[in-house]
């Protein structure tokens, strides 16, 4: 368990047996500014207070939960969120989402403090109340082969916490991974489907780091019992975490915001690793890099490149070396 779990209880609202708003118990006791309360039969409330010249204008579109901004009389303003139509069952995911937004956001003050916020709480919708609505099948694989990766490779070589950090793929980065000097692309595709690589936007193949590697991963369906679903691979993951709050965290943030979309057939979906090609993006790799020389009329642009022609680009060295020596 890491340090920062003891800075909380255990369960926020537990000795808080009926409606105390606008009064409630801090929550995080190294930042005074946050607290937890009940209100209106036992809805459960978090808010948070400091000086501020102004409420900030972003908006949390998150389903069930109710946000109100109030001038207190000494000055400062508070944000009051309240959990409304999320069922009992959400109470251990609500509970994790408010440690989680206590720790990021308290390095920050004033209308920032209140921006971070309101963006930590979207950011963890997915997780705090799934859609379940389906993932696109590139969706679906693409975060199967990026969570087999972690397992596999990552957590060989790293530390969870390092590895989860490394992981940014989840986050709509420009790469799926970065760490030291280098980043790695992942592309995963049934191996049926395998000729082609689907770029997906200008920025993928941008080097922004010394090294920049595009993983290729190949996959089959399977029937197998011993094969990874996504829940299975989920499972697998959190238990290599084990109870490090804030690494925990910091991934069911991150996986939640597509493995909560998919559906429970989808979580139930079987594949094996068959293999993985590495490339490395160097000067003259094939590709339509925004930081290049671009027609300005040129914003946005979706490719394949056909792997048969990348020959003189594949490396014949094993992924673990890469993460350990670049």
């Amino acid at each position: 368990m890491s340090d920062l779990a003891t800075k909380f209880r255990e369960n926020p609202w537990a000795n808080i047996g009926e409606d105390i708003y606008p009064d409630g118990k801090q929550l995080y006791e190294e930042d005074p500014r946050f607290w937890v309360s009940k209100k209106d039969g036992g809805k459960l409330v978090f808010f948070a207070s400091d000086e501020a010249e102004r409420i900030p204008d972003e908006k949390l579109n998150v389903p069930d939960i109710k946000i109100e901004f109030d001038n207190l009389d000494n000055g400062q303003k508070k944000l009051s969120i309240v959990f409304e139509g999320l069922p009992q069952a959400s109470n251990e995911q609500i509970i994790i989402v408010v440690k989680d937004v206590a720790i990021h956001c308290s390095e920050f003050t004033g209308t920032q403090f209140f921006s971070e916020i309101i963006s930590r709480f979207g950011a963890w919708s997915e997780f705090l109340k799934p859609s379940r609505r389906g993932l696109k099948e590139s969706e679906l694989i693409g975060l199967w082969g990026e969570m087999y990766l972690v397992k596999e490779f990552f957590f060989r070589n790293f530390s969870p916490a390092q590895s989860i950090s490394f992981w940014i793929g989840p986050e709509r980065k420009k790469q799926d991974f970065t760490l030291n000097n280098l980043a790695l692309e992942v592309k995963t595709t049934l191996s049926e489907n395998s000729s082609r690589i689907k770029i997906s936007s200008l920025e993928q193949l941008e080097r922004t780091t010394p090294k920049l590697f595009l993983t290729h991963v190949f996959l089959n369906k399977s029937n197998e019992e011993q094969s990874w679903t996504l829940e299975r691979l989920n499972e697998a993951l959190l238990e290599v975490i084990g109870d490090d709050m804030v690494v925990k965290n910091n991934y069911l943030r991150k996986v939640s915001k597509l493995y909560n979309k998919a559906t429970l057939e989808q979580l139930q979906l079987k594949f094996n690793f068959i293999d993985l090609d590495i490339y490395e993006v160097v000067d003259g790799f094939p590709g339509i890099i925004a930081s290049e020389e671009l027609h300005p009329a040129l914003v946005k642009a979706s490719y394949e490149l056909d792997r048969n022609k990348l020959s003189e680009y594949i490396l014949d060295k094993d992924l673990n070396k890469i993460l350990n020596n670049g």
